[in-house]
This record gives C-alpha cells, structure tokens and sequence, in this order.
C-alpha cells in the first residue's frame, strides 16, 4: 500500500508545489463570496459501504445544523462528498480532485485507515488539517503536522477483552487478524498487552483481505485449546467467523472482536447467532453516556434517517464538530490556524472527548465493551457505563437457548 501511495502521489507532489508557488489558492476575499465548502471521499460503494452511508449522514445532519444556526463564521456551510468506493487509490485521487480542482476551503477525513494513510499523505503535502475516521498508528508515526485523531488508539482496541480474560482466569489466548494496516494494529495491541498482564498467546493467525472461509483459521485456535479467541477483522469477515464457528460447534469460553462486530449491522445479520460475542466500542446510542448534545443529535438523526445513529454517523459528526470549533478558534478559514487549534483542542463532542498529544494521537477517548444479549447490545465495560454484566462462559451451540448462564 505504501508503494501505491508513493508512486499516486508524484504528480499529486509536483502540481502542490506549483500551486503553492504560484499562489494560486483562494484568498479570503474570494472565499467569502460563497459559502465555506467540506470536501471528502467516503465509500458509498464497495466493501466499507455500511460505514461510509452512515458517515456520510453524520456530517449531513452536522451541516444542517450549523446552517440553522446561521452557518459558521457568518456564511452557509457545504459539502462536497465523492464516492471512493472503498478504494485508497480511488480516495487518494479524489483529495487530490477536491483540493486542486474543486478548491474545497476544508476537507473532511475518509473512513478506516487502509484509505487515511494514503489521503494523509496528500493532505499532509498540501497543508490541509485532516481528523480521518481511523485509529492506526502508522497513520501517526511519520511525523506528520496536519493529521489529527479522534477514535482511541487500534492498539488498545481489546485492552478490555484481555481484562476480562485475566478476571475470569482465562490464561490461553488465541488472535486472528487480517493482514491490513488497522487490523494488525489492533493484533500488536494484543501481542504486546496479553504477556504484560499475564496472559499468553497461544495462536496467532493472519489471514489474507477477501477470505471468505475461516475454519481452517479456527480449527486451529481448537487444537491448541486456547479459553479465549479475539479477532480484529472488518464487518463482513467479522460475520462470517461467527459462522464458521457455528459450523464447527467450536465456542470458545470468551470470543471478542475489535470493533466490527459492535456495528448494528452484525446482530441484524447474524441474529441469535450474534449472542455473547464481544465488541470493543467508541460510541453507543442507546445508553445516556455523558456527552453535550447526544439526545439533541440522536432524535434528530432518527427524525432525519428513520433509524438510530450507529458509531460511524456519531464519529463523522464529533469530527465536523472539532473542525467547526478549529475554525471558530483561528476566527478565519487560515489552515495553518487550524491545524494550531486542532492541536490544543479539548473539546467533548457527541462521539465523546477530543483531545489529543503532540503527534496527533487520541489521548481522551474512552473505550466501551459491549456485549450482545438478547438481540440488543450492552457495556459491560468500563463499570462506571455498564447496562448489564457479563454473560460467562459462553455456553456450546447446543444449548443456545438456555435460558440460565452463569454470571460473574
């Protein structure tokens, strides 16, 4: 991926430093002739669709509240969003579109961080603060100045799994990951972490991006015996190891997921199937967590929608809120301003605390653990926000619709 970002970005580098030399951005004057326009790509299409659409409503529902509020510094607010089609490639090209082209005053990050790391570069390039839905770290240890971060840290995505495990004794630990720049993030996480509190990883799998059978994967993790399995996989994989595990009758006494699987999507999927699987969280709307605004921005995106916001729709939001704030800061549509504000922001949006350290990396964020109990998710982690106690062990395929678990 490196590789392909390099070599799409040589003549992205080359017209930068013409247009930076030659002057040729918009001045203030003429940016206040019109209204202050968010560029971005998102994938409508492709693989990642689920969560773009509902980003893509999340800053939808933010800029019609801003315009009711008669618009940021002064001036309407619009967007201008293109469909990468869950491609980096496609989402590289399409920043360099909004940014040369389309002259956009500000842009909007893209979804997941196999895309951020490519639009980053570019953005970085051109000077352009970016906040990208995405948590890997590589994407922030390239000393880069105008990319910033909003979700918790990948590496610490299952930090509350690996507490569980070490409550309830369970020594034994088993990873599949895929081979992509988040998704190993989250699996050094567990690398790293599980050892430094006792734990010992038993089984470590990689899987390649597009596999579509795990049993292999998941035989294994049966061999060794491992208690607990933990997978860091997107939403579509993170469907089908569930039911591969189905079709073995393999329950291991913990199965925790990073993120995926805490998508509304996977219980609507999945269905009863989806019991007693784990899932880090950034973000649910069902439950009163503490944040400004967050009854405000859930009945008017059920009013909007017809639905409930999911964790992407409240993320995209949290990220135009911080932005909104960064411009209000600097008083001017000056990205360097920006960035400076982005920098020292700590702000509490309704996706949860901005803040972040000198690299750009989230320090504020609080991470949740649900997990799925009778078609409805519930945190059972941290205790200060749990709705419900753990459901332990997760009891065989057979016996699903027993009634009685033991609980912690």
């Amino acid at each position: 991926m490196k590789k392909l970002a390099w070599l799409g970005c040589l003549t992205l580098v080359l017209s930068a430093f013409l247009l930076i030399s030659f002057g040729c951005t918009r001045t203030t004057d003429e940016a206040a002739k019109g209204p202050i326009r968010f560029g971005g790509s998102l994938p409508l299409t492709g693989r990642l669709a689920v969560e773009g659409k509902e980003m893509h409503q999340g800053y939808q529902l933010w800029a019609k509240h801003v315009n009711a509020r008669g618009g940021l510094l002064g001036r309407p607010v619009e967007l201008l969003i293109y469909d990468d089609r869950s491609d980096a490639q496609t989402s590289a090209d399409l920043y360099q579109q909004l940014i040369l082209r389309d002259k956009v005053d500000l842009v909007l990050g893209p979804d997941t961080s196999p895309l951020a790391i490519v639009v980053s570069t570019i953005t970085e390039k051109l000077r352009y603060p970016m906040i990208p839905y995405a948590n890997a770290d590589e994407i922030w240890r390239r000393g880069y100045k105008y990319v910033f971060e909003i979700l918790p840290p990948a590496m610490h995505e299952l930090d509350g799994a690996l507490a569980f495990a070490k409550q309830q004794r369970l020594m034994r630990i088993a990873l599949i990951n895929e081979n992509t720049v988040w998704a190993r993030t989250v699996a050094r996480g567990v690398i790293e972490n599980a050892p430094a509190i006792g734990l010992e990883l038993v089984s470590h799998e990689e899987y390649a991006k597009g596999t579509t059978d795990f049993r292999r994967l998941l035989r294994r993790v049966n061999d060794v015996k491992a208690d607990v399995l933990l997978t860091a996989a997107y939403v579509e994989e993170s469907i089908q190891i569930v039911r591969d595990l189905k079709r073995l009758r393999f329950a291991p006494k913990l199965y925790a997921s990073a993120y995926a699987a805490s998508l509304d999507g996977f219980g609507a999927t999945l269905g009863q199937d989806a019991e007693y699987v784990l899932a880090m969280s950034e973000w649910e709307p069902e439950h009163n967590l503490p944040l400004p605004g967050i009854r405000t921005f859930i009945e008017d995106f059920r009013k909007e929608y017809e639905r409930s916001p999911s964790s992407p729709a409240a993320g995209a939001y949290g990220i135009a809120q911080v932005l909104e704030a960064a411009v209000k800061r600097a008083g001017s549509l000056d990205r360097d301003k920006i960035r400076d504000a982005l920098a020292v922001l700590d702000l509490v949006t309704v996706y949860g605390r901005y803040k972040v350290d000198p690299e750009g990396i989230a320090i504020g964020h609080e991470i949740l653990l649900i997990q799925w109990q009778k078609g409805k998710k519930q945190i059972v982690w941290p205790e200060a926000y749990a709705t419900a106690k753990l459901i332990f062990p997760i009891p065989p395929w057979n016996a699903r619709n027993a009634r009685s678990h033991t609980k912690p």
